[in-house]
């Protein structure tokens, strides 16, 4: 009976699991407090080696930067250009 029960509520316990670019976005919108990113297919519990960097790829891609630094870049590629660099 109790293994019937688990095997009809399976679905209930089920995560919602997102792409890695979705939960980081997500977690970049949170604002204030901690959020944790778990990379399910990298999970060593299941096998894997646990050294994946698809979550540590994805931050750094969608790092937020202060808008100087963004275009601080391109101002100096420009300017080394102008010069006969």
């Amino acid at each position: 009976e109790l293994a019937q029960e688990v095997w009809e509520r399976r679905r209930e316990y089920l995560p919602e699991l997102v792409d890695v670019a979705e939960a980081v976005r997500l977690a970049h919108a949170e604002g204030d407090g901690l959020v944790v990113l778990g990379d399910a297919p990298d999970a060593t519990t299941s096998g894997s080696t646990g050294d994946g960097t698809a979550v540590l790829a994805e931050l750094r891609k969608q790092q937020p930067r202060p808008r100087n630094e963004r275009q601080a870049p391109s101002r100096r590629i420009s300017a080394a250009g102008s010069r006969g660099r």
